[in-house]
């Protein structure tokens, strides 16, 4: 029986363009409503009673307001602070006071009260463009689109381009579905209609097309612009990377490397390129741009990083070395820095080394991932017991990450043959943890190893009482049941339901066709088990498949589908075994 989730690591070019979406347009855009991520102190407790003190007297009304407000927020009552700030701002003429209220409604997430701010802030002062850029943003969420239009057309009026640059920055914010980014391009079409002579309306309206994944929409209105404005970087950076969504990869790169041409110093033009280049799978060209990126901006953290995950994923490891070196001297992304420089010394056999950098990765996302490595390369080592040590003790240092420790350990114990430890260690697990499910399925698995099928159905069956639609649960037991026992039609009941609830999952496929052989039906089974392996190409499935099909008379395709998983797992047990019984 295969997992029904196989840990395969991540390919670092994911990683890559996870992260370069993000940066391929930070130049082109500003902070979308940034005051709802800043800090609480920040929100509610800097508003001050002396606020309208330097253009005149405060009334004690408006003092009393803010007080409550102030006091309120400091002890986390920010439903009463919203509610006095709102009032204070209708109370004064003082703007900041507006501004503070609407802020701290963000900050409470109370969209209703951040309007009614932002409201009074523009009509308190009808020239602040933050202003008038945070309401059309809220608007577009309320969805109230004629208020957001009036704004944008005010923000165009009252500042020219600068105010249309503002409004481009529709294009970063955080709009939570697909229904507001709609809205929001809806009401940048009504001001691009408005304003059909107006370059940056047009580039204003293409760029938020592009961000909300309208491609064809932002090619029109990049085309706009650059009829308006030939030659603009900005516009043509946009219709660049348009096309390349479009499909017209060939076409959109031309751009990109056109625009890198004419301004080769410009980090941000060439990083566009590199990652559209990544994202049209060229990773050599890619690499070079990078590299250049990384000779012009040494000290750029984020590029340098970008550079050496690209050289890991190349197979060039040893001239990641260095870059990521680089980045440990200069003291930036330390963590990331020592974490890949293991991986690269892991690749390479050097454990030793490899632990000495996991060992300095103590914070951040990488911290669990390099310590179970820690433990597992003390194994490898040929000292089972100090990775045993050290996953105790992280244990013992963790507590929330307790599970997934013991899980580690209990690997580290079967890896070695010692099963009967591994259970012991699960059950000491589920004694803190006794209704844990991962816990109870790793042991079900781990009572199979040892011949203890009554275990493995124990404890699956108290998973399924709790979940009945545990898909790994129910495929493990009726797939268990099917191999161990000739309990066909009860485990038919289970592997079928969780069919039913995955159909495309391939481990569950590979038991529905490990079902169908066992009760004789062949051609039904050959076809599940096709499914499942050209789902995931994995040993187990790839002997199962070569068995049905070898005993149905097809032992040429058996032979070739058994010698391309073995080539890909050359240690695979039960592969083995399958080849050895047919092939002997």
């Amino acid at each position: 029986m295969i997992p029904v989730t196989k840990y395969l690591r991540a390919p670092l070019l994911l990683l890559i363009c996870g992260w370069l979406s993000a940066c391929a347009q930070l130049p082109e855009q500003t902070q979308g409503v940034a005051d709802e991520g800043e800090s609480e102190k920040s929100a509610v407790t800097t508003a001050s009673p002396d606020a309208e003190s330097a253009s005149g007297s405060i009334s004690p009304e408006l003092l009393y307001t803010l007080l409550i407000a102030e006091v309120a927020g400091q002890r986390k009552d920010y439903g009463l602070a919203v509610a006095h700030y709102i009032k204070a701002a209708y109370l004064s003429e003082d703007p900041q006071i507006a501004k503070r209220a609407t802020r701290t409604a963000l900050f409470a997430r109370n969209g209703a009260a951040a309007i009614d701010g932002a409201k009074r802030w523009v009509e308190l002062a009808p020239e602040a463009i933050d202003a008038r850029h945070l309401l059309v943003v809220l608007a577009l969420r309320s969805g109230d689109e004629e208020l957001a239009l009036d704004n944008l057309e005010a923000m165009v009026a009252q500042d020219g381009e600068a105010g249309v640059g503002r409004a481009l920055n529709l294009a970063s914010a955080s709009f939570a579905n697909n229904e507001e980014r709609k809205r929001a391009l809806l009401v940048m079409g009504k001001l691009a209609q408005n304003h059909p002579e107006n370059a940056s309306v047009h580039y204003a309206f293409a760029n938020l097309a592009l961000s909300a994944n309208q491609a064809k929409a932002a090619v029109e209105g990049a085309d706009q612009a650059l009829t308006l404005k030939p030659g603009w970087p900005e516009a043509r950076s946009v219709r660049g990377r348009a096309l390349i969504k479009l499909g017209d990869v060939d076409a959109g790169l031309a751009v990109l490397a056109a625009l890198v041409d004419e301004m080769p110093d410009s980090e941000l033009y060439r990083l566009t390129y590199a990652r559209a280049l990544l994202v049209a799978e060229r990773q050599s060209d890619a690499l070079k741009q990078f590299q250049i990126l990384t000779e012009k901006n040494p000290d750029n953290s984020d590029v340098a990083f970008a550079y050496g995950l690209l050289l890991i994923d190349a197979g060039e490891v040893e001239t990641a070395k260095p870059v990521f070196q680089g980045l440990i001297e200069r003291r930036q992304r330390l963590h990331d820095a020592h974490y890949f420089l293991g991986r690269i010394e892991e690749q390479l056999e050097n454990h030793r080394k490899a632990i000495d950098h996991y060992a300095v990765v103590v914070a951040g996302e990488r911290l669990y991932d390099a310590q179970l490595r820690v433990a597992r390369l003390w194994y490898r080592l040929g000292n089972l017991d100090k990775g045993r040590e050290h996953l105790k003790k992280l244990r013992d240092h963790n507590p929330e990450f307790a599970v997934p420790f013991f899980e580690a350990e209990a690997a580290l114990l079967q890896d070695s043959g010692a099963y009967e430890e591994a259970m012991k260690l699960y059950d000491e697990a589920l004694l803190s943890h006794p209704e844990n499910a991962d816990l109870l399925y790793a042991r079900a698995l781990t009572a199979e190893k040892i011949g203890r099928i009554d275990l493995l159905e124990r404890d699956l069956r108290k998973i399924l009482e709790k979940n009945p639609e545990d898909t790994r649960s129910l495929n493990a037991l009726g797939y268990t049941l099917v191999d161990k026992t000739e309990r066909y039609q009860e485990a038919k009941q289970l592997i079928e339901h969780a069919y039913r609830l995955q159909p495309k999952e391939p481990s569950i496929l590979d038991s529905m066709g490990w079902l169908n052989y066992r009760l004789g039906n062949h051609e039904q089974a050959i076809d599940f088990l096709r499914k499942a392996l050209s789902n995931l190409q994995d040993g187990e499935i790839a002997a199962h498949l070569g068995e049905v099909l070898w005993v149905s008379g097809e032992q040429d395709e058996a032979r070739q589908i058994w010698k391309k998983a073995i080539d890909i797992e050359p240690d695979n047990k039960i592969l083995k075994r399958v080849m050895e019984r047919f092939l002997k």
